[in-house]
């Protein structure tokens, strides 16, 4: 399975106490690199959730959410999961259609039919 790495600046002007990385509510492995937080997000189909919490020595906690992340290097998932893109696709997809079912119509109401004579 493919995977993305990911790294976000997570800071506290005193002292950080804990920080939790969430994907898709499971918590996540990260390393820790200064104040970057360096973590993995798996590939799929579908859209995932990134959350993080981050508590100070005093207690207090501070969350950020990153919804909807897709990792994929599938095409077709990509091109599905971009709604904009995906409604403009079918849309093209449906005026080729009409239009060559339009066409065909007028193409066979229009010919000339030419009839032999039986000798």
């Amino acid at each position: 399975m493919d995977v993305k790495s990911a790294a976000i600046a997570i800071s506290d002007n005193l002292v950080l106490d804990e920080v939790k990385i969430l994907i898709d509510n499971e918590e996540c492995e990260y390393v820790v690199d200064g104040d970057n937080y360096i973590f993995d997000i798996p590939s799929g189909k579908e859209r995932k959730d990134i959350m993080i919490a981050a508590q100070d020595a005093a207690g207090n906690t501070t969350f950020c959410t990153v919804e909807g992340v897709l990792v994929t290097t599938n095409v077709f998932v990509r091109w599905y999961q971009n709604k904009p893109l995906f409604a403009v696709t079918v849309a093209a997809g449906a005026v080729v259609v009409v239009a060559a079912a339009g066409i065909s119509v007028a193409h066979g109401s229009s010919s000339i039919r030419i009839k032999r004579k039986k000798r």
